[in-house]
């Protein structure tokens, strides 16, 4: 039944993207259409960005940030839900924590771009072909995370992508809400949705922003006297379920 869910899937998207054939591939635009996903406690963007890819490439999967967060904290109860689930305040420290999506824990292969994403090491984004590629002919998002200096990063979804006066421009959810987002996000997205506006973004509609893909690869303003404020950390790319 999974694996009809995700052929059905599969096809649903390339009708969506316009792409039934190796020619059109990628098209010139692609926008996934995926609903954001909320993060639901202040250090689970990398587990929002868990749930969306692996619900939208797998429905049946039902992957929630809880226990993201439960398995992540290696905790022999479901510690992480069943506080959800009652509303327990404080919330537990133990399920206070950031990470990564663990794509094999929920029987996903994913390609990670960064073999130690934990040892705050910075690597080489998705060249533009390749997240055209990613996005317009597998039907697949992609997970990425920026790494602000010296203060952790932010994981996000790229679900789409357009180019408008020869400007590359990314189509990204972002699970974080503007009132719990720390100051380096909010900055750093809100400068980089400006820069995209100005340069020709198309609108959207919804919780959807268009940030450059100058922008998705490291602080676009960088330069002399101005050391970036974020860099490119990690991408999660070729994600597909191999459960049964």
């Amino acid at each position: 039944m999974t694996r009809l869910r995700t052929l059905g899937l599969a096809l649903l998207t390339v009708f969506m993207l316009g792409n039934s054939t190796t020619d059109s591939c990628p098209p010139p635009t692609a926008n996934l259409g995926i609903k954001r996903v909320p993060q639901e406690q202040p250090l689970w963007c990398w587990a929002a960005v868990g749930q969306l890819t692996m619900n939208y490439v797998s429905p049946a999967s039902n992957v929630t940030q809880c226990d993201e967060a439960n398995k992540a904290a290696d905790a022999a109860t479901p510690t992480c839900c069943q506080a959800m689930q009652t509303g327990v305040d404080p919330y537990p420290q133990s399920c206070k924590l950031a990470g990564f999506p663990d794509y094999h824990h929920y029987m996903f292969d994913a390609l990670n771009s960064n073999p130690n994403p934990k040892s705050q090491a910075t690597a080489a984004p998705l060249s533009w072909p390749e997240l055209q590629r990613q996005i317009g002919c597998l039907g697949v998002p992609v997970a990425f995370a920026w790494h602000y200096a010296g203060t952790g990063g932010h994981m996000m979804t790229a679900v789409g992508y357009d180019t408008v006066d020869d400007v590359n421009f990314v189509v990204i959810d972002d699970s974080a809400d503007k009132e719990t987002q720390g100051p380096e996000v909010h900055e750093a997205e809100s400068t980089s949705a400006a820069a995209a506006h100005a340069a020709g973004a198309p609108a959207l509609k919804g919780e959807q922003t268009y940030i450059t893909y100058d922008a998705y690869k490291q602080d676009p303003a960088a330069g002399p006297g101005h050391p970036a404020t974020y860099l490119h950390w990690v991408d999660y790319s070729n994600i597909k379920y191999v459960g049964n």
